[in-house]
């Protein structure tokens, strides 16, 4: 068995959970190949749009018919001029979560069904030192649903609850009574499956239960700006950690999201981003930004840094 971070987790959390076949190069290749062998992921509709190899800036994909009725894709960016699109670069998948959770979680007690949407999820459940407890799954937290989900975990405080990312079950954890564990972090990937090490989470729950410093309550919602920084550190760290492995085997940088693409990847709007950018209090999103987009900078980075 293998114990390795994968970019693959972050596109979990995206709402819908897509990514590109472009995207896909970034994954460990073998980990993708266990997804689709098992069927944890599906072809969706192809992207409408691409990110320009030059800048990085996403563009729409339009079509131009030739002489022989032959169809032909193109992004015109302002910046680089126009480049042809081939078609197998706009392929997509979506990560199928119920039989996801049902593949990763197959050694618990399963009675898999949504709570909320495609975002919150009831495993089912696992004992643990004799006691039973349920399982919960969460993706896409942010800024417009997680006082939602805050009241519902209050309600529900001996539950385990699983995110794709440690970052995300980190800052949740902070928030509620219930242990919340990244799944990226107690996931193993073998030659022909995953399965979640259940040693490492009983560990987790004993060192929860064994603290003799009490969580603290839930705090009251910060603001919405101060939440959104939070944000937009978050997925520009994510960024970091995928460019900084690729800067360490090729010399050179993954293309910096654009505050777009910042947007997108966090359900705010562009001008949320660039307010949030411009905030007195975002030095940490500032320096990450000006980090991404300095190759020098990216290699001086210590991992540990980014874990």
């Amino acid at each position: 068995m293998r114990r390795r971070t994968s970019p693959i987790w972050s596109r979990w959390e995206l709402s819908p959970p897509a990514f590109t076949a472009r995207d896909a190069e970034l994954f460990h290749q073998d980990h993708l190949a266990v997804f689709r062998r098992h069927r944890m992921v599906k072809p969706t509709t192809p992207a409408t749009e691409l990110q320009c190899k030059d800048c990085g800036e996403h563009q729409p994909v339009i079509y131009a018919t030739d002489r022989e009725g032959g169809r032909h894709g193109f992004i015109v960016c302002e910046r680089c001029g126009p480049a042809e699109v081939h078609p197998e670069s706009l392929d997509q998948f979506v990560f199928d979560t119920e039989p996801l959770l049902e593949h990763l979680f197959v050694e618990s007690r399963l009675a898999i069904k949504p709570i909320d949407t495609d975002l919150l999820w009831h495993i089912g459940r696992r004992t643990f030192e004799g006691q039973s407890r349920e399982l919960l799954f969460l993706r896409c937290l942010n800024v417009k649903n997680e006082t939602s989900i805050v009241e519902q975990f209050g309600r529900r405080k001996r539950s385990l609850v699983f995110m794709p990312l440690a970052s995300s079950a980190a800052r949740l954890d902070s928030m509620v009574p219930n242990l919340v564990i990244g799944i990226q972090d107690v996931v193993e990937f073998s030659d022909d499956r995953l399965r979640i090490d259940w040693e490492t989470v009983e560990d987790r729950l004993i060192e929860s239960s064994e603290s003799k410093i009490p969580k603290p309550k839930p705090q009251p919602r910060r603001s919405s700006r101060t939440a959104k920084i939070e944000l937009l550190v978050q997925e520009l760290t994510l960024h970091l950690r995928s460019t900084a492995d690729h800067a360490h085997a090729s010399g050179e940088l993954l293309p910096r999201p654009t505050q777009q693409e910042l947007a997108r990847q966090t359900g705010m709007s562009k001008s949320d981003v660039s307010r949030c950018m411009r905030d007195a209090s975002a030095n940490q999103l500032r320096l990450l930004w000006q980090t991404a987009d300095d190759l020098d900078a990216v290699l001086r980075l210590p991992r540990k840094q980014l874990r």
